[in-house]
């Protein structure tokens, strides 16, 4: 996957990542990547597959801040989740 990552260019979609509220009364959220078209088809011929979703690993963390930058409007704006 790391190489795929290094040969996808600056504009294009790599994948999503996912946040879902974990199961009840879990306080450990659920995180997936999905990657995109793009970054499946960058494999190199004798390459295999490699799966679309992958389930992330997440561990609660109490008292930190969460940041999202957007960057495709171009505007500066940080918003904290």
């Amino acid at each position: 996957m790391a190489a795929r990552w290094d040969k996808i260019s600056g504009n294009a979609e790599a994948g999503k990542l996912r946040i879902y509220k974990g199961a009840p009364g879990s306080r450990t959220p659920k995180v997936k990547l999905t990657l995109s078209e793009a970054t499946l088809c960058l494999k190199e011929p004798g390459e295999g597959d490699i799966p679309r979703e992958h389930d992330l690993i997440a561990a609660p963390v109490i008292n930190q801040t969460l940041a999202a930058f957007d960057v495709e409007s171009g505007s500066d704006y940080l918003q904290n989740i």
